[in-house]
């Protein structure tokens, strides 16, 4: 399993696993996605969107990616549904969503992700791979 929810009081919480740290920031964007849309295996991934990012620390570039993708989910309404990265060090990350705009006809949201926060946030690399623990604000 490449991802597990944890409870946490008004928040989201998710503990990410993957083999490779690019598909930990994958992973943990598709468990965001997956958690958010009830059927999200109907999310097409029509439209992509590139990111382009460069922080100071893995754990800034970690948070910037997923508020990147939210911010698209609010400004735009798009629900993504593919993604795909590539890491230079830990400091710089190319990448693109592909999904496509919200139908309310068609999707069903379960939960509104407003933001991925640095509470509680841990990215580690250990004999089974490279794994995340974040919270999100719902």
């Amino acid at each position: 399993m490449p991802y597990e929810t944890l409870d946490h009081t008004a928040d989201y919480g998710f503990i990410v696993h993957s083999d490779t740290l690019e598909g930990l920031f994958v992973e943990s964007a598709l468990a965001m996605f997956k958690e958010m849309v009830e059927n999200f295996e109907d999310v097409k991934p029509d439209k992509c969107v590139n990111v382009e990012l460069e922080e100071e620390t893995l754990e800034d570039l970690f948070i910037s990616w997923l508020n990147e993708l939210l911010f698209h989910f609010e400004a735009h309404r798009m629900l993504f549904s593919k993604f795909e990265v590539e890491l230079e060090g830990q400091k710089k990350l190319k990448g693109k969503a592909c999904g496509e705009p919200m139908d309310k006809n068609r999707h069903e949201m379960v939960i509104g992700i407003k933001s991925a926060t640095y509470h509680q946030l841990e990215i580690w690399q250990d004999e089974k791979g490279w794994h995340a623990r974040f919270i999100c604000d719902v």
